[in-house]
């Protein structure tokens, strides 16, 4: 390994004495080298630490194969290398390390396929594979990691039904974003205790399932770029009252925005962008006051801007582009104090004049259809 100042890193004395180093007796049981500029590969040496039980190399510059001798080191529960160079298939030899609890190999250059001997590990709670090159079926194998709580596999080539995960009810995250799954939700609606779901970018089909309401942890619900269809399901804002992001855009979704979007006391960002919704924006948006983003464009709403919007005090962005509202600028939106950036263009039906302490506010960016006069709006040409 190379790094800039040995000295200062690791201390002259012998490694248990070395600040990142901690020793049982004189075996070392846990090395963490994460954030120290380290370069280059990972020495064979390392196989001979046997009572290593925890390694952290992130964050670093390191890369090349991870030599096999490390194949050896049996004892090991936590193994994160994240943010390095490292590069070859996943090892099989992985699967010899029985006692491994948290793996994490994000943002590396592993490709190929995933080794099902991986997936023998059944201690795993935490398996992080964000921002590789892997590819191919996804192991079937994944229904014995019952203990699993958290899976990333973001941004890689990864193919495989959406079912194969139904039976991991230990998870809480699970962040498919990116990648070929396919299939419709129904597979995966046991999935109670799951706190974050991302599925964006996969082939993904079918409706919402309501039972997706009894997933009452949920905080981040991500969906965009796929292919739901039919209606958002009551029973989801009922059930997710944690929520705190929801996104939902470029899907084949339609329907009303439901009523129940009110329960959803601590959303800070929601976004419906490119679906096919009808109907009015609910008045019980009012009652979002942790919210800060809430961007609507091309979703074909209709109807008149509430003026429960002026309730909404944590509001910084409001997006309401290129729908088909109607009526006046509610002057209630003056109240919103930390309002930076508005822009309702492309709402030919919008009139009136824009209440003139909307002008006072904070706002960096303004931008409001040209047929409702606007002093202070900015780039007011082709609004429309």
């Amino acid at each position: 390994w190379v790094w800039s100042d040995r000295s200062a890193i690791w201390g002259e004395g012998p490694e248990c004495e070395w600040e990142y180093v901690i020793c049982e007796g004189n075996e070392v049981f846990q090395l963490n080298i994460s954030n120290m500029n380290v370069m280059g590969a990972v020495p064979s040496e390392i196989g001979a630490l046997s009572s290593l039980r925890n390694l952290s190399m992130t964050n670093n510059g390191m890369g090349g194969f991870l030599p096999e001798s490390m194949s050896r080191l049996s004892n090991m529960e936590h193994f994160d290398i994240g943010f390095n160079r490292f590069i070859s298939n996943v090892p099989e030899w992985f699967g010899n390390w029985t006692n491994l609890s948290w793996l994490s190999l994000n943002h590396n250059d592993f490709s190929g396929e995933l080794p099902t001997s991986l997936f023998g590990l059944t201690g795993l709670r935490n398996m992080n594979l964000e921002y590789n090159e892997l590819s191919g079926s996804f192991p079937v194998e994944i229904s014995s990691l019952t203990n699993l709580e958290y899976l990333m596999v973001e941004q890689n080539g990864l193919e495989g039904p959406l079912s194969l995960f139904g039976e991991l009810t230990s998870l809480r995250v699970l962040n498919l974003f990116s990648n070929d799954f396919e299939g419709n939700l129904s597979g995966i609606v046991d999935l109670v205790n799951l706190e974050s779901f991302k599925v964006s970018g996969n082939g993904v089909t079918g409706s919402i399932p309501s039972e997706f309401g009894r997933m009452t942890n949920m905080m981040f619900f991500v969906a965009a770029d796929t292919s739901f269809e039919g209606s958002i399901p009551p029973a989801l804002f009922d059930g997710m009252r944690k929520l705190i992001e929801f996104e939902l855009y470029s899907t084949e979704i339609s329907g009303e925005i439901p009523t129940e979007i009110g329960y959803l006391e601590s959303l800070v960002e929601c976004t419906f962008v490119n679906i096919d919704l009808s109907g009015t924006i609910p008045t019980e948006v009012g009652l979002l006051t942790s919210l800060v983003a809430l961007e609507m464009q091309n979703t074909g709403c209709t109807g008149t801007l509430p003026t429960e919007l002026g309730r909404m005090v944590s509001l910084a962005w409001l997006t309401l582009s290129n729908n088909d509202l109607q009526g006046t600028i509610p002057i209630e939106l003056e109240q919103l104090n930390n309002l930076e950036k508005v822009i309702i263009k492309g709402n030919p039906k919008l009139t009136g004049t824009t209440a003139p302490d909307l002008c006072n506010l904070q706002t960096y960016e303004l931008e409001i259809s040209s047929f409702v006069d606007c002093p202070c709006c900015t780039n007011r040409e082709n609004q429309n």
